[in-house]
């Protein structure tokens, strides 16, 4: 079986939320595959644009 390897990850969350999301356990995982880690708890909304052969061109962060 072929395993997934994200070049970049979107992890949405809230501040501090009550779940402890997201787990050390998956940072952890996506770090060891060099994936580019986003997340709206840290980054705040986070914009992706995509061209019509479906590549991602522009990743914006409106941090507060």
């Amino acid at each position: 079986m072929k395993a997934i390897k994200p070049k970049i990850a979107l992890i949405g969350v809230g501040k501090n939320n009550k779940f402890g999301h997201p787990s050390d356990e998956v940072v952890n995982r996506l770090n060891a595959l060099s994936s580019k880690i986003y997340r709206t708890d840290n980054d705040g909304e986070i914009s992706i644009v995509v061209n019509r052969k479906g590549i991602i061109t522009k990743i914006n962060k409106c941090v507060e």
